[in-house]
């Protein structure tokens, strides 16, 4: 109803057709301007919350925005934004009822005009910005069509248990496919938690079924509870109960409920699946969370595919990979690069027609990722094109490949690996104070990791570094 009555404010506004944006952390008001904008015929542009003024002035010129919904949050951007757009409108998301009133009275008088609003599946729905981790963002159309067609693919390919707390922010096509689309066409309930600081709190709360994230969160979390049972002298316990509740299972008796009961309360004790997608998870990782019983489903996506590519099935799953492709959707490899035709393809980039050309063929996609599938349909992910390190031998090595050997050794949380005047150099951030101790002790177990590869894939020099990696608001290391 809200959405309906907002819709009819806009439309009465002349805004049906126009370019629309909303800006803000996720809330109520955010998901029901998105429906009603969308439902007027008009486009929906979520903005990263983290852009600044300039940035977010950027690319409501660059989208030919007309107007901006936006959270009083970020009040003091949205003033240096209006210096240097005086023609945007602008309307504040807490104002959002008093609009929508505005539109229950125009209903009342004239009818619901949306229902005379005409959407087809090539409708442009929304323009996504990439966020990129190489370089500047680049405007993804998305048509009804391509969301919709994603959407019921993959929950052919996925069981949801039910109801979810949202945690991704809304301007990803990822966190908005399964934390929202997803939930409202099963039935279920969302629960928004609009604050990282409150995720234990709202979790024992909202009791979620489900939950979607990405790797970083999730291994943050896994290393947190086995930091804490090292704290507490229960690790030893931890790790016997874990061995036992495993040889159980091989004999069909799953105890892991009652044995790990303490764990599975932090996540509200009713959470029976988290699904992960942004970057490949480690696979220790996944086996971690499924011997405490909560089931890790990891897939692979990108913006231009509305996003779902492929991911575990419910039973049917590899960890090592990122699931199998879903229904409906073809996926071809060139040179190893991952190339997706199908129904969820976007139609190409906003006002860029020579990037279009250049990643779109025939209604290919061309991902920029290397992978392979192996004869049961899974697909792997080996690593970005841009970033493959090419030696002057000839041979081609994945950076990411090294990377995940790297994030084994327990001292590092961070790493970017890079080719260097013909030679591979990481550089690495600790999780610890920087000592002369601890950096033996990674050139020790670099050299353990450099014994199993083979010369060529040696890493020859390893770089500390005193702070994190800067990120983008996907929480990916921003490579260049």
């Amino acid at each position: 109803n809200d959405i309906k009555c907002l819709s009819n404010y806009l439309l009465q506004k002349d805004y049906a057709g126009k370019h629309i944006a909303v800006y803000g952390e996720n809330s109520y008001e955010w998901i029901v301007t998105y429906f009603a904008v969308v439902n007027l015929g008009a486009v929906i542009i979520p903005m990263d919350k983290e852009l600044s003024a300039e940035q977010l002035s950027e690319l409501v010129e660059f989208s030919n925005c007309e107007l901006l919904f936006y959270s009083v949050v970020y009040e003091d951007i949205i003033q240096k934004l209006q210096l240097m757009n005086p023609n945007l409108d602008l309307f504040k998301l807490k104002d959002l009822e008093e609009l929508i009133c505005k539109g229950i009275n125009f209903i009342t008088e004239y009818g619901d005009e949306t229902k005379k609003v005409i959407i087809t599946k090539d409708s442009l729905s929304t323009i996504c910005f990439t966020s990129g981790t190489t370089g500047k963002p680049k405007g993804v159309m998305l048509t009804h069509g391509n969301l919709c067609f994603d959407l019921v693919s993959s929950l052919q390919n996925l069981l949801l248990p039910i109801n979810t707390m949202l945690l991704l922010p809304l301007h990803h096509t990822f966190g908005f496919m399964v934390g929202i689309l997803g939930q409202i066409y099963m039935g279920y309930s969302i629960y928004i938690c609009n604050s990282m600081k409150n995720i234990l709190r709202d979790m024992q709360f909202s009791k979620p079924g489900n939950i979607a994230t990405v790797p970083i969160m999730v291994e943050t979390i896994y290393n947190e509870i086995w930091k804490k049972a090292k704290e507490k002298k229960v690790e030893k316990k931890l790790k016997a109960l874990i061995c036992l509740s495993n040889c159980l299972l091989l004999f069909k008796i799953d105890l892991r409920n009652i044995f790990f009961k303490s764990i599975k309360d932090n996540f509200g004790g009713n959470l029976k699946l988290i699904m992960c997608g942004g970057a490949v998870l480690d696979p220790e990782i996944v086996r971690g969370y499924e011997e405490f019983g909560i089931p890790i489903k990891n897939g692979y996506g990108i913006t231009e595919c509305s996003p779902i590519i492929s991911s575990m099935r419910t039973k049917h799953y590899n960890p090592q990979s990122v699931g199998q492709v879903q229904p409906g959707i073809h996926v071809k490899f060139v040179d190893d690069e991952i190339w997706v035709k199908g129904e969820n393809v976007s139609h190409g980039y906003y006002n860029d027609k020579k990037l279009t050309q250049e990643v779109f063929e025939n209604g290919w996609f061309k991902t920029g990722d290397l992978g392979r599938i192996d004869e049961d349909g899974f697909l792997y992910i080996i690593g970005r094109k841009k970033n493959l390190i090419i030696l002057s031998n000839g041979e081609n090595v994945a950076a990411e490949e090294l990377e995940n050997l790297l994030l084994k050794i327990p001292e590092i949380k961070e790493t970017v690996v890079k080719g260097v005047s013909n030679k591979i150099v990481a550089e690495v951030y600790l999780d610890q104070e920087i000592s002369e101790e601890v950096k033996k002790k990674v050139q020790k177990d670099l050299k353990e990791i450099n014994k199993k590869l083979p010369i060529y894939k040696n890493i020859q020099e390893i770089v500390f570094r005193d702070t994190e990696f800067p990120k983008n608001s996907s929480l990916k290391i921003k490579r260049y």
